[in-house]
């Protein structure tokens, strides 16, 4: 009898139409088990060596043979297997056999699996295979069988999973940690414009590259993408910025393995829609401008930079007196017509200055200006008050006039809230108005 050891070696030897289909490449615990059985056969003069694996539910499954046995699953009784060989096995054997020994492979996950030897004819010499050495080569094999299992169960539950991977409708990718080699199910291949799954070392992270490369946030993703250098087991959830898209980009480490997986969602639909409901939300109905929300975020956004006292953040509004006249006297064709007249001169004076902002259904008017001095700011504010005022509108009902009244504010102290630099321009405003008509009031 060979020892455990030398037995392993002779893995090498089998022959590969030996092998049945459980044992695959890499599968060296089943070519051992294999090997073993092979040995213990020669060793006992058997016919058959033969390994039943038995499942918790009593459901047998004829595992290894040798030589080669094909017998669907069966149901094994365990209580007393020596007073019986199931027909399952019995029916597929050239002759009924004169002797068989059964030998307990047990493991803690199937503790009732048997290995047996089974004689067609009385051997040639006497063997007895009841001696230690059998029971330990019983035990070597359980052992092997449950490092086959384990490495079973890993293969099916990666088959179940390279499954579920390939037909998900999301964009998908599986690398190994340090995002050098991979694999892409369909909807990443897709979505990629690439042919195949499996991708070389090296070329997961050129294509990801190359994608960031053109990305209108490049330098902040390359900020974020940094980390995984640092740290393999870092998750990091952002959005890409393509030319003709927009992608939602997942990528975290899977749980007790040494892959990562990254997923691609195209947002670019749902992207365009929230900007269209913005600009909505942020738009004025009747005169297409942007409305008092739109106003309040860039009054916002220019308080976040640095304070500076020369050229402060200024804000002019204006209210225009006379419009509600024109539509009872000359009806509301004639009043839009002024009102679309009013707007498009106040754009012309602000011209790339500042955008127009209506804060009022078209009677009050804001500008948030930046960049110049007060002086500046005050000329400005003149002109709107003389262009608006003292020149006549044209319409078919003759020329009309109507009144201005405009207030001008600026930041004064650094710490000034947005919500304080709103309410001083309110005030300002209604200081013009109450002044009487085509005046302008500052607190700079």
């Amino acid at each position: 009898m060979m020892a455990p050891d030398q037995a392993s070696e002779r893995v090498m030897h089998v022959e590969a139409d030996q092998m049945p289909v459980d044992v695959k490449d890499g599968d060296v615990s089943g070519k051992a088990v294999l090997a073993l059985m092979a040995l213990a056969r020669a060793e006992s003069d058997a016919d058959f060596s033969v390994l039943i694996d038995v499942a918790a539910n009593g459901v047998a499954r004829l595992l290894f043979s040798d030589p080669s046995l094909a017998v669907e699953d069966f149901h094994l009784s365990t209580e007393r297997p020596d007073d019986f060989l199931p027909s399952a096995i019995a029916c597929r054997l050239p002759q009924p056999p004169v002797q068989m020994r059964f030998f307990a492979c047990s493991t803690p996950d199937a503790p009732d699996s048997l290995w047996l030897l089974l004689w067609l004819q009385s051997p040639a010499r006497s063997q007895d295979t009841d001696t230690p050495r059998f029971a330990a080569l019983a035990n070597l094999t359980g052992h092997l069988l449950q490092s086959h299992r384990l490495l079973q169960r890993q293969r099916a539950q990666s088959a179940v999973f390279r499954d579920l991977f390939d037909a998900q409708p999301l964009a998908m990718m599986v690398t190994d940690l340090a995002g050098q080699s991979g694999r892409m199910n369909p909807a990443a291949l897709r979505l990629f414009h690439l042919s195949s799954a499996e991708m070389a070392p090296g070329e997961v992270a050129d294509t990801l590259r190359n994608m960031l490369s053109v990305c209108g946030n490049r330098a902040e993703l390359q900020r974020l993408y940094a980390g995984l250098q640092q740290d393999v087991q870092a998750s990091i959830q952002c959005e890409w910025s393509l030319p003709a898209m927009t992608l939602a980009v997942d990528t975290h480490p899977v749980a007790d393995s040494d892959r990562r997986l990254w997923l691609f969602h195209d947002v670019t639909a749902d992207r365009h829609l929230a900007q269209q409901l913005q600009q909505q939300e942020m738009t004025d109905n009747l005169t297409g401008l942007p409305n008092l929300l739109y106003l309040q975020q860039q009054v916002a956004q220019a308080f976040r930079k640095p304070f500076d006292p020369v050229m402060p953040a200024m804000l002019l509004m204006i209210v225009i007196d006379g419009l509600q006249d024109i539509d009872n006297h000359h009806g509301h064709a004639v009043a839009e017509q002024v009102l679309r007249t009013l707007i498009a001169r106040m754009q012309n004076i602000l011209h790339e200055q500042a955008s127009l902002v209506c804060i009022d259904a078209g009677k009050k008017f804001a500008a948030l200006l930046s960049g110049r001095t007060k002086k500046q700011a005050k000329t400005l504010a003149e002109r709107l008050v003389h262009f608006l005022s003292a020149v006549a509108v044209p319409t078919k009902a003759g020329t009309l006039n109507v009144a201005v009244s405009i207030g001008l504010v600026s930041k004064k102290l650094p710490e000034e809230d947005v919500e304080t630099f709103m309410r001083h321009a309110e005030r300002v405003l209604h200081a013009a108005r109450a002044s009487g008509r085509n005046q302008m009031v500052y607190y700079l």
